[in-house]
């Protein structure tokens, strides 16, 4: 058995392994020295861990330079996100979360990581040259099996194709590929973001959202191959 202690209930618990043998879950208290303390304000970001039966417990939501921090992995657990936003297989593989930082102001979403066995690297910073590689505002929204591809998106262009205008309250939507780190621009998806996403396949390779804008039919990528656009209303 392990500890779990939070506000969300069951939805403190993001991923089981087929098996039963590997889990994420996150804990208001924290369950390893240096993680965020929060069993007296569970409103807050808890850390997130993984348990494995060879390995035991550990702390996921662990920034490059070793902090600790609470956090969101992904996928989105809300009734608009996407229905399979978490991988079926592999789901230790690859972790993927969002930072959220306290400062005097309270706390604030950052940006996007993704955790592989001790390493921790970053994800949502611009692949556009001349940028620096500071880690950007972004949500995630669903993750293929074995981690290989995260779809998230981004009010930061951060590609040299993502359209060259002010996203302002628009999202543009972007796949992670793991193996490479690179980023895919994906198109456009508008102001609600997660809700806008339907859905990714386990492959990572089909992607269905809604989009506030008219886009374009280009390119032979895989992951542009939408079943159905539908409009906004």
């Amino acid at each position: 058995s392990f500890p779990l202690n939070g506000n969300m209930g069951e939805l403190s618990v993001k991923y089981v392994a087929p098996d039963g043998k590997a889990v994420i879950f996150g804990s208001s208290p924290a369950l390893v020295p240096g993680a965020p303390e929060h069993a007296e304000e569970p409103t807050k970001p808890s850390a997130w861990y993984s348990w494995t039966a060879e390995g035991g417990l550990k702390a996921l939501t662990v920034l490059p330079d070793g902090e600790i921090v609470g956090g969101g992995v992904i996928g989105n657990e809300s009734e608009t996100g996407p229905r399979d936003n978490m991988p079926h297989e592999g789901g230790l593989d690859h972790v993927y979360f969002q930072a959220f930082i306290e400062t005097q102001f309270g706390v604030s979403a950052g940006g996007l990581y993704v955790r592989e066995g001790e390493t921790t690297k970053p994800v949502s910073y611009s692949r556009i040259t001349g940028d620096t590689t500071d880690v950007k505002v972004a949500s995630g929204d669903a993750v293929s099996n074995n981690g290989k591809y995260l779809l998230f998106h981004s009010t930061t262009r951060l590609t040299e194709d993502t359209p060259e205008t002010s996203l302002g309250s628009l999202g543009a939507l972007y796949r992670y590929d793991a193996a490479d780190e690179s980023l895919e621009y994906i198109g456009i998806d508008g102001g609600y973001g997660t809700s806008q996403v339907i859905q990714m396949s386990q492959d990572g390779k089909t992607i269905a959202f809604q989009s506030e804008k008219a886009l374009p039919v280009v390119g032979t990528s895989e992951a542009r191959r939408v079943g159905q656009e539908r409009r906004s209303r």
